[in-house]
């Protein structure tokens, strides 16, 4: 009977209670604080409608707790009889840690972030890490993370808040030795480069332009010194991952010229020690990847034993018990590991090298009386999978931290279903997809061979990956991805099937580009395909995460995309630029005018336009010209001197003559506070006179999301205008084209408006419509009428030309109350 008790976590001990009442849902609970059990153990005594609970600290009651919930929402409540039970459950390692790479492009939301939160606590991890090398907003250095959806302090404080009400040690990571590439690749940074002037990595033998690793000497470490500063108030955890992995080109760069080289491992060993002393100085006990250390023999002996070295290894087979001899020889007190869930790399996932590395992880580090167990997620090459993807691994990942075991006993599929609330075979679903492409083809180290048809730009490498495989092996693959984007297809979880089935369309385009290089075919028939796919891949990422990384994520999928179209590069659909406010573009309240946003959307439309092939230049030379026509903006909210926005934007639709352009603004948290829409028409340079751009512009694709759906009718003017002000046309008004510039209309209609309307408002929403042009020399008039509606106004535009009455816009403005705005 107790067999067949569906648990997400089996007890260690479990037993009936002979002659008492069997379990009754949601009964009363009395709790004991037990510091003889061991950290986060607990036991229950559970009988009718009462239960008793002894809890070695707050985590072991909140798993006790969940563990009653779950059974009284489960089986209890589906009418299984279960008996009056004891139990008692304790975990392998006193940290179970997920860490999240954000640094490789992707970077959540704060609500999906939460939400992960929230998994984790159900999942009995008790740590949460998200890995940084440039995704913090360290104030003063916006040219490094200004386009990345940094995540700022107090956001970090709100998560670290969240975290800790759940039991999780939201644990500070910021790589700061390694893996400085986003950093200095900038001019402000070079000087702290090993090689500035990039390096020939050792691993592929590749030239890189930038340089990746600082060069150990005291300005860096007083650089790292003011980051730590910044960073590390903002987290309760005294617990902080410096990082120190993968030092590539250290020692082959100026570290060299130093007299008297010690030789790279000592000067790794030197720099890292200094880092471990700065970390205590800030009072925070240092965490450190322990690759470097373990490459050139033993660990140094005089390596600071108040440091956890944290040993990692993503594949089967990896040598856990050697290193950790290795590290604990040492005289290390704390020892990490850090297995993978093999997402990475990939578009579907490598489920069979993910169970078997952490299983051999979780069984070496208990054997070895380990501490924690780090279960990382990275983003490597564009972070291309979705978040569900995750899943299979994150769970396997908290079973290996609390009870390896349970990776034989338990059924994963019904335990994801669970967790994650999941409709029935939508775990199994999961599962299936990440374990595809391995059931076929040969492994490879740490990546797929899918996913790297996309990302090698080398075409005889690509012939190799494909050409390791019969066309037979590639056929019996494909039929397997085609049954499961049916099974996606059909999926009862709606989430779960739009996702696996886009993995999967990704796989099987690559397997698609298999055959033709078997086949020794073009693979330009499969090119609107792929631009599909890239499209979907935008929309599913901005559910999810925010916007900064996604241009570079595209990039990753081009690396040979000119097999497919004679472009040689493929501009992202979407077009991200962050913006960081600056006083004088705000006004008295200290809040953007609405010039800026239009500035800011001006300059991205045409940054964009130049990577589509559409730019005013390349226009210029087929004797056209853009004209903007209409702009509808409407903000939720106004960003405020010294934040920095995200703006969003991309070409939607052709509408008759029009060109539709969209756009969102951000805020850093990637909360939309903003949208907006605008048409533009192609028109002859010398007449102004409208063309069918569509047919005549190099072709490319829109993205069918709309920010701000506008129905561009011809505004409605009232019977007389209330207030009016003349404006003389200056040189400095003009644009590119030699006409007012649209932002500057916007400010003449605005500027008309009445005192009374400034004072206690502002506006938020704005309608234009473009007639006339106006240019130097000329004098303006703008006429504004007044409705107001409770704390509202509602104000109507006209600005004629005053020489000879032609109307140059129309325009309608909403404003708000401050106190509701």
């Amino acid at each position: 009977m107790l067999e067949s008790i569906p648990f997400r976590f089996r007890p260690r001990e479990l037993a009936a209670i002979a002659g008492a009442p069997g379990l009754q849902a949601d009964p009363s609970i009395a709790v004991e604080i037990k510091a003889d059990l061991p950290p986060n153990g607990f036991q229950i005594r559970w009988q009718g409608a009462e239960a008793h609970i002894r809890a070695a600290d707050a985590a072991a009651e909140q798993y006790a707790r969940g563990l009653i919930e779950e059974l009284s929402q489960g089986p209890l409540r589906e009418g299984l009889e279960i008996p009056a039970l004891e139990v008692a459950d304790w975990p392998n390692f006193i940290h179970r840690g997920y860490m999240l790479d954000i640094s490789r492009d992707r970077v959540p939301t704060t609500d999906r972030l939460r939400q992960l939160i929230d998994e984790l606590a159900t999942l009995r991890y008790n740590e949460l890490q998200l890995y940084t090398e440039h995704t913090f907003a360290y104030k003063g250095h916006e040219v490094v993370w200004g386009r990345s959806g940094a995540l700022t302090g107090e956001e970090i404080r709100a998560l670290d808040d969240y975290a800790a009400d759940r039991n999780i040690e939201l644990v500070p990571n910021q790589n700061s030795f390694g893996h400085m590439e986003r950093w200095l690749k900038h001019p402000e940074y070079r000087h702290l480069a090993e090689c500035p002037d990039g390096f020939i990595h050792p691993g592929d033998g590749k030239r890189r332009t930038v340089g990746s690793v600082l060069l150990p000497c005291q300005e860096s470490l007083d650089f790292v010194d003011r980051l730590y500063r910044e960073l590390l108030p903002n987290f309760r955890s005294k617990r902080f991952h410096i990082g120190g992995d993968e030092a590539w080109e250290l020692g082959l760069g100026r570290s060299a010229l130093e007299p008297d080289f010690p030789g790279r491992a000592a000067i790794y060993a030197r720099f890292l020690r200094q880092l471990i002393e700065l970390c205590e100085r800030h009072d925070h006990s240092p965490l450190v990847w322990a690759d470097e250390l373990l490459k050139d023999g033993d660990v140094p002996g005089d390596f600071p034993a108040s440091a956890t070295p944290v040993i990692w290894g993503y594949e089967p087979g990896h040598p856990w018990e050697e290193q950790i001899a290795r590290v604990q020889k040492a005289g290390c007190k704390s020892v990490y590991l850090a297995p993978g869930t093999s997402c990475w790399n990939s578009f579907s996932g490598r489920y069979q090298f993910a169970w078997q590395n952490l299983r051999e992880c979780a069984e070496a580090g208990s054997r070895n009386r380990c501490q924690g167990i780090l279960v990382t997620t990275w983003g490597d090459h564009g972070h291309h999978f979705p978040w569900v993807l995750q899943y299979p691994g994150m769970t396997l990942g908290a079973w290996a931290g609390w009870n390896h075991g349970l990776m034989d006993e338990l059924p994963l599929d019904k335990t994801i279903d669970s967790v994650f609330g999941l409709a029935d075979g939508a775990g199994e679903l999961l599962i299936d997809s990440a374990a595809v492409e391995y059931k076929h083809l040969k492994w490879i180290h740490n990546e797929s061979r899918i996913h790297n048809m996309f990302r090698s730009a080398d075409a005889a490498e690509r012939r190799r990956w494909a050409g390791d495989h019969p066309i037979e092996t590639w056929q019996a693959l494909r039929a397997d991805i085609e049954a499961l984007r049916e099974r996606a297809a059909v999926c009862a979880d709606a989430v779960v099937g739009r996702d696996v089935g886009l993995m999967q369309d990704f796989n099987l385009l690559g397997v698609e580009r298999a055959f033709a290089v078997l086949e020794g075919r073009s693979e330009t028939h499969l090119r609107s395909r792929f631009f599909e796919l890239l499209g979907r891949h935008e929309e599913s990422w901005m559910r999810e995460s925010r916007p900064g990384g996604l241009p570079e994520s595209i990039d990753f999928l081009l690396g040979d995309v000119a097999s497919m179209t004679p472009v040689a590069t493929f501009p992202s659909l979407v077009f991200s630029r962050s913006h960081h406010i600056q006083g004088y573009e705000v006004g008295a309240r200290r809040t953007a005018k609405f010039s800026t946003l239009l500035n800011q959307f001006q300059d991205i439309a045409e940054s964009h336009a130049a990577e589509l092939g559409v730019s005013l230049d390349a226009l210029k030379e087929k004797g056209m010209l853009w004209v903007l026509s209409r702009y509808h903006i409407r903000m939720h909210s106004l960003p405020t001197v010294g934040d920095t926005i995200s703006i969003q934007s991309w070409p939607s639709a052709w509408e008759r003559l029009f060109a539709i352009r969209d756009f969102r603004v951000c805020a850093p948290s990637g909360e939309e506070i903003g949208v907006a829409s605008s048409a533009w028409l192609v028109v002859e340079a010398d007449s102004f006179r409208p063309v069918r751009g569509k047919d005549l512009l190099p072709q490319f694709r829109l993205h069918p999301e709309r920010a701000l759906v506008a129905e561009w009718k011809k505004i409605s003017l009232p019977d007389h205008f209330d207030h009016q002000r003349d404006f003389q046309v200056m040189h400095h008004d003009l644009d590119v084209n030699g006409h007012v510039n649209n932002a500057v209309y916007a400010v003449w209609a605005l500027e008309s408006a009445p005192d009374s309307c400034w004072q206690n408002h502002r506006p938020m929403e704005m309608e234009i419509q473009f007639l006339a042009m106006a240019f130097a020399g000329e004098t303006v008039r703008a006429e504004t009428s007044v409705q107001q509606s409770g704390s509202t106004y509602t104000l109507h535009h006209r600005l004629l030309k005053q020489s000879d009455n032609t109307e140059l816009i129309r325009a309608r403005s909403h404003w708000q109350g401050l106190a509701n705005g």
